[in-house]
């Protein structure tokens, strides 16, 4: 029989005893480190996103998710977004919610991370989410792998930006060329209208007030329906929206007469922003500026068959069809989504390719 080294062994044992007391101490100075500072795993925050979102039936649902970010995130609460509960959600409301994310996690300086257990279990909301660049955007690393193949829908991935900038405006171009023809006239104007859009937000739509409490940045993001024969863009900013910005402008004379006398009439928000979208109210000497809303009508009623609706503060108009609908709760900034049935014959400004 082997003769066992007992000094050895007993040293052996403490050692790994000592080992183990260690871990114990620096487990528990951490929870209690955690706990000082009111961040222990207890307290960790979920923000649970609903299953179904968009800015009409279920705006109240989407305005208090908003919020509820804007309050976890904005405290420096510790937190977590779970998304295994999403089914349908509207590109509309996708793009407000990615901004959103963005806003309060660059203001706090806090990087996100992934993991896979959040994600969406529903197989369509994953595709989307892929597509759209809702992942990439963030730099997240998340779901690739059970993507499933269908090109019926071509998104182009969100863009967000601070600046003017040609190149991001070329880029929604040239994703519609993928599959859509231009005449030169058409594409100009489309053009035009989405440059427009973008200098009115660095120029108007946030206040020197909110230089600090937003990014001022505008987003965009873009879809062509195969089977619909639709192809559709959404255009966004976060700043003091279309109807707040009349009350901050300074030397918009002309403007402020035309909507002091709306007021007096006793006109509604609604009615306000239809007059905005069929009025030419430019405050430059180059009257091709300040007819963003405008332009975008312009252009919809050229190529037919297509809609252009608005949405800002608690109401929305939708251009073509003429119709105002009020919320019971507000949007940040101004929304403007696009859309337009794509005609099957080149003989039409804008037609599908053969």
């Amino acid at each position: 029989m082997k003769k066992i080294d007992i000094p050895r062994f007993t040293r052996l044992f403490q050692e790994k005893e000592r080992h183990r007391l260690k871990r114990i101490k620096k487990k528990r100075t951490k929870k209690a480190s955690r706990v000082a500072r009111g961040k222990s795993k207890n307290d960790r925050i979920s923000i649970v996103i609903p299953a179904i979102l968009d800015l009409n039936e279920n705006r109240d649902k989407f305005t208090s998710l908003i919020n509820r970010i804007q309050d976890v995130l904005l405290n420096g609460k510790i937190f977590l977004i779970d998304h295994r509960e999403m089914k349908i959600i509207t590109k509309e409301a996708l793009l407000l919610l990615t901004s959103e994310i963005e806003r309060c996690t660059t203001i706090m300086g806090i990087k996100l991370k992934a993991k896979s257990k959040f994600a969406p279990s529903n197989p369509n909301i994953k595709t989307l989410l892929n597509k759209i660049g809702y992942w990439d955007y963030f730099n997240l690393n998340l779901g690739r792998a059970d993507e499933k193949e269908d090109d019926s829908e071509l998104y182009l991935q969100i863009v967000g930006d601070t600046l003017v900038s040609g190149e991001k405006i070329g880029s929604l171009i040239q994703f519609f060329e993928k599959l859509i023809c231009f005449d030169v006239s058409t594409k100009d104007k489309f053009s035009d209208a989405m440059m427009e859009a973008a200098a009115n937000t660095v120029e108007h739509a946030y206040s020197q007030k909110m230089e600090t409490e937003n990014i001022k940045k505008w987003w965009l993001t873009a879809c062509i329906n195969k089977a619909t024969k639709e192809i559709s863009f959404i255009f966004y900013d976060q700043g003091l929206g279309i109807l707040n910005t009349l009350e901050h402008t300074q030397r918009h004379i002309r403007l402020k007469r035309l909507i002091a006398g709306w007021v007096a009439k006793g006109m509604s928000k609604g009615g306000i922003l239809k007059e905005l979208v069929t009025t030419n109210l430019s405050s430059y000497k180059d009257e091709r500026r300040g007819n963003g809303l405008i332009s975008f009508k312009t252009f919809i009623d050229e190529v037919r068959g297509g809609e252009l609706t608005i949405y800002t503060d608690d109401v929305s108009y939708s251009a073509i069809s003429d119709k105002i609908i009020n919320y019971k709760t507000p949007i940040n900034g101004t929304l403007i989504a696009w859309k337009i049935k794509v005609n099957q014959v080149d003989d039409k400004c804008i037609y599908i390719k053969s």
